[in-house]
């Protein structure tokens, strides 16, 4: 067949990944390969879980093997340009996508095109979901509840809901192709139109944290721009045909990315420091406390299981090995168009009684307890009743999935009821055939594609059980990279025994780091809580050269700096929690030393040693400046962020001054900062850290109302799980994570989790309560959800009644806040 040089070309690429310490691994259907597995190009033995090989190359050879490899989200340009650089730019080039218009891009170019205000057309496309087509989106101004109290005038709006419905996939742009790669064996131009992409190459590795004077070994080098992109060009070029047409005249190749890699690769980055040995693919997949978190739903901040689907899916089932864990990875992932019977699954798995009529059912579904789980088993089926082969069996198998007219489905059916027949099977069994595949015509997963989401799901699970700060600062760093955003995963890390501590430009890195602390009165006893440091980039509207810049500046690990007021803060947030370690220990005074901190950050120079002199070094923009002491990272120059923020204009002069006599202290005098100004209360920092860096750094900002709700009779999102069915209660929360999915019966029911400072709540709202109450869930930061607890099957969800929109008294003690740094309720649809 031809395709030695297929498989080695795609294992360069990652031998040569492998050797810059880039994670990578399989999935889709070349998982199914145990040649993929001896390559090393998949972490998962084919042969070990029976895998079949006939969904990755037919036997026919009626198709070429589809190669898909994820590597770090970070790095995959990185891989592309080494692919470029060893076979020729003029014969290296990605595949070119169409654009499309949806229905949020259309009113926002048309509505600009048009000249219409941009407040008018920023409300409508922020509340614009996946549920609102532009077929509906004049009904959706008058029905959907956070829409119609927008006032918006029809009469202006009238040209854009015109357009809106004959713009609806009308090609937008044409672009790069997410993953899609070609290498041709003679110059591209002369076979296809090529053309430069709008994304050049990313020249820089950016480390999961940075490893000078982290004490990694030298057998963990990390790759530096120079190693991976030496002598390559920034630009990308794409040829200007599509996927469908590239793989019939290139080899084509998906480099894709998974942002679960990078989450892994900062792990190890991060635990290496401390144990040069380790490394996660050598994690056992067979660990019992791993599956232990698993059927717990302890699953926030694990990619590929984070959503409450599949927690609640994997506590509902029970899971205990890897086949469980696939079993769940192909009936929740592909989400509500999918075609796994999920339910059924898990009441057969638990006991449910089923049985087959046929030997050959129970061959084919047996390990699936009778369902169709994987998309193996319908070629499998095809194969088996209706004597096809495995080409024609997947061949079928797609066009029972993407067909659109009843009639083709007509036809289908005859064809499949047909072949079983001639095949001497009865007229049931031709019946219950058809039945099973016809069942799974939405999209579902190949075995191995499952089998190997769910493998760095478990390699994750293990990593946040056993290594807490070292896996969060990691996935804090890798964002995006799953379900939630950094507030929600703050707020676990916090839960999970990890301290967080703000940004500061003389202890942070770029990204989010690692710190432990040490008892001051005995060095050798290590306070079993280690915190995470939020790094510099984190921090809004600050550059990339100022953050290198004060990196540059940053003073070396024994002289570190910690003020008086920073000291008093990190000896309470350590010693919280911990009774068996003396609170003498712990206990920081103003004149106290500050606690040893385990160098884990770039070395410097000298410290700066004052405010101004700080700004002299810098040189940040004023708007810089104002983010970086609101958000904490100047308290170790200053205990007082307000009178750093009036001593601005004077810190900007000084380093004018300083300038003008290229950087040298000769008799430029420094100013003092001002004495007897009120330093911000903790309300103000708390909103200002949370507008800033979009987490909470001592604690959530519903611990200011914790007091006000419980008088009122209020629970937490922690006291609601825990409550018996049917009961009632009221919770306050901030409403994150909307989900629309679509029913049988045209109605909406709207689900959300509850986020409050003891973690989330799942809730409900059903149609009737979404019409009245849905401008509340949709618009507001932070809602009042009165309602009912439900147990489901062990997991227990709140059915909300009423919904209102709460204003918290934060706002009050923060006299300056104008208002809740905390954006619309995001979306996510399906």
């Amino acid at each position: 067949m031809n395709f030695a040089d297929h498989f080695l070309t795609i294992w360069d690429a990652c031998r040569w990944a492998s050797d810059h310490n880039i994670l990578f691994s399989g999935r889709g259907s070349v998982v199914d390969s145990v040649t993929a597995f001896v390559l090393g190009l998949s972490r998962i033995d084919a042969y070990e879980h029976n895998l079949h090989f006939d969904r990755f190359l037919p036997e026919d050879g009626s198709k070429r093997p589809d190669i898909d490899i994820d590597f770090e989200a970070s790095q995959r340009d990185a891989v592309r340009a080494y692919l470029t650089r060893t076979y020729g730019a003029d014969r290296v080039a990605g595949i070119s996508a169409i654009g499309a218009y949806c229905t949020r891009g259309i009113v926002r170019d048309v509505g600009k095109a048009l000249g219409l205000p941009q407040e008018m057309i920023g409300f409508l496309a922020k509340r614009i979901h996946g549920g609102i087509s532009p077929h509906h989106l004049e009904a959706a101004l008058e029905k959907r509840p956070e829409l119609a109290g927008s006032a918006i005038p029809k009469e202006r709006f009238r040209w854009v809901l015109d357009l809106a419905e004959r713009l609806m996939d009308v090609p937008r742009n044409i672009r790069a192709h997410s993953s899609g790669l070609v290498i041709s064996s003679s110059p591209l131009a002369e076979t296809v139109p090529v053309m430069e992409s709008a994304s050049p190459f990313v020249r820089e590795r950016i480390p999961s944290f940075e490893r000078e004077g982290a004490g990694l070994p030298d057998e963990f080098p990390l790759p530096t721009p120079s190693k991976l992109f030496e002598g390559e060009e920034a630009g990308f070029r794409i040829i200007q045909w599509d996927k469908r047409s590239a793989k019939y005249f290139f080899d084509k190749f998906d480099i894709l990315c998974l942002r679960g890699q990078d989450v892994l690769s900062g792990t190890q980055e991060r635990i290496r420091v401390s144990d040069s040995e380790f490394n996660v693919e050598s994690i056992a997949l067979d660990d019992a406390e791993t599956y232990r978190a698993m059927r717990s739903g302890e699953l926030i901040g694990i990619p590929q299981s984070a959503s409450p689907a599949m927690r609640q899916a994997h506590v509902r089932l029970r899971t205990d090995n890897l086949h469980d864990a696939s079993l769940v990875q192909a009936g929740i992932r592909p989400g509500v168009g999918g075609a796994v019977k999920i339910n059924e699954l898990i009441a057969r798995r638990r006991g449910k009684p089923y049985t087959f009529s046929h030997p050959e059912f129970e061959r084919i579904l047996g390990l699936t307890y009778g369902i169709i789980v994987f998309q193996e088993q319908v070629d499998q089926l095809l194969q088996t009743f209706c004597g096809f082969t495995s080409g024609e069996a997947e061949e079928m198998r797609e066009s029972i999935h993407k067909r659109r007219r009843e009639d083709y489905g007509a036809q289908i059916k005859e064809q499949i009821l047909k072949r079983i027949q001639e095949q001497g099977f009865s007229e049931g069994v031709a019946e219950q055939v058809y039945e099973y595949v016809a069942g799974f015509k939405g999209y579902g997963f190949a075995q191995g594609h499952a089998l190997a989401f769910a493998e760095i799901s478990i390699r994750s699970i293990y990593c946040q059980q056993n290594y807490p700060a070292e896996y969060f600062a990691a996935l804090l760093t890798a964002q995006p990279a799953g379900y939630y955003g950094p507030h929600t995963l703050v707020n676990e890390a916090r839960a999970r025994g990890v301290a967080i501590l703000s940004p500061c430009v003389q202890r942070s890195c770029e990204t989010f780091s690692v710190e432990d602390f040490r008892s001051r009165t005995d060095p050798q006893l290590l306070v079993p809580r280690s915190a995470i440091r939020v790094g510099l980039m984190q921090i809004k509207g600050l550059s990339k050269d100022t953050c290198q810049r004060i990196l540059d500046a940053k003073p070396r690990g024994d002289d570190l700096a910690t003020s008086p007021a920073e000291a008093v803060r990190n000896a309470a947030i350590f010693s919280s929690g911990e009774p068996h370690i003396g609170a003498g220990e712990l206990a920081c005074s103003a004149s106290d030393p500050a606690p040893q901190t385990v160098a884990r950050r770039v070395s410097g120079g000298q410290a700066a040693s004052s405010f101004f002199e700080f700004v002299a070094r810098t040189r940040p923009e004023r708007d810089e400046l104002e983010a970086l002491l609101l958000c904490g990272a100047l308290d170790a120059l200053h205990p007082n962020r307000r009178a750093m923020l009036w001593a601005i204009p004077r810190a900007l002069d000084f380093a004018h001054a300083r300038k003008e006599h290229g950087g040298l202290d000769l008799g430029v005098p420094e100013p003092e900062i001002p004495d007897g100004i009120a330093d911000f209360n903790a309300a103000e920092k708390a909103l200002h850290e949370r507008a800033l860096l979009d987490l909470d750094v001592e604690s959530h900002l519903l611990s200011f109302e914790r007091e006000r709700i419980r008088e009122r009779g209020g629970l937490t999102a922690a006291d609601a799980r825990r409550l018996p069915h049917g009961v009632k209660a009221f919770v306050v929360g901030n409403p994150i994570r909307l989900r629309f999915p679509p029913t049988p019966s045209g109605k909406c029911v709207v689900f959300f989790d509850l986020e409050d400072e003891t973690g989330l709540l799942n809730v409900t709202c059903f149609d009737a309560v979404y019409r009245k109450y849905g401008h509340a869930i949709v618009c507001s930061p932070y809602v009042t959800v009165v309602g009912r607890a439900q147990d489901r099957d062990g997991h227990t969800a709140f059915l909300a009644e009423r919904v209102f929109a709460y204003a918290p008294r934060i706002v009050e003690l923060a006299s300056n806040a104008a208002s809740l740094p905390h954006k619309t309720a995001d979306f996510l649809v399906g």
